[in-house]
């Protein structure tokens, strides 16, 4: 884990202050397209939860349950954390090189007043 980070800084200063070594760019490509088939593999999960949630709602007239909200904001998440690595906007390599990304904030509360549509479940 120490060296994943090691590696990552030094591709971060690499990639700032001049070339990058062919090695690092070669194992980067290829992780990155290893990303790339994850992501296509999250994109999918990511939609049908959105339908579900929908349908959810329209059904029930209140907010898809709590775990499956949970559920999906940290795969949105790990998503972002995909995408910021494929782009070279993180030196840092995503799950399951490093550690599973924590969500950046919990689910909003559907059931409070201020949140049109639904209410929670």
């Amino acid at each position: 884990m120490e060296a994943e980070a090691r590696d990552a800084d030094e591709f971060a200063e690499d990639a700032n202050d001049g070339p990058i070594r062919r090695g690092d760019t070669g194992i980067r490509a290829l992780l990155t397209l290893l990303f790339l088939v994850i992501w296509a593999l999250v994109e999918p999960v990511l939609v049908l939860i959105a339908l579900f949630s929908i349908v959810w709602a329209l059904v029930t007239q209140r907010a898809a349950p709590e775990r499956l909200r949970e559920f999906a904001n940290a795969l949105v998440a790990y998503a972002y954390r995909i995408w910021r690595y494929i782009t070279c906007n993180e030196p840092q390599v995503p799950f399951p090189f490093s550690e599973f990304p924590a969500a950046p904030e919990p689910p909003a509360d559907l059931g409070s007043d201020d949140a049109p549509g639904v209410r929670e479940a």
